[in-house]
């Protein structure tokens, strides 16, 4: 419920319009969790476990984790990059009317 707060409350204060883009632009930017959690959901176990017996070898560990992330998301981000911009062009030139290309 709590992720959809701000959907709530937006949907009472802008257009419909504006609401809908807002939506579209939360919605490509949740897709990043897509991605991400399999690794979280997979690792939290060994986490717990290491954390129990260390903290030396969970910072060790945390750290293989967030490069691993880093690594699987550098490409995904990048491409994202480079293939959204005539999606955002086009959505930002119909709701301000202002051409960016």
């Amino acid at each position: 419920m709590l992720s959809q707060v701000d959907k709530i409350l937006l949907s009472k204060l802008v257009t419909l319009k504006k609401f809908g883009y807002y939506v579209l632009a939360s919605t490509l930017a949740q897709k990043i969790f897509i991605v991400i959690e399999p690794v979280i959901v997979a690792m939290a176990p060994k986490l717990t476990a290491i954390l129990v017996h260390g903290q030396k070898e969970y910072s060790s560990f945390f750290h293989k984790i967030s490069l691993l992330i880093s690594i699987i998301l550098t490409p995904v981000e990048k491409s994202s990059a480079l293939t959204h911009h005539p999606l955002l062009s086009l959505l930002y030139s119909i709701s301000t009317g202002i051409n960016l290309s």
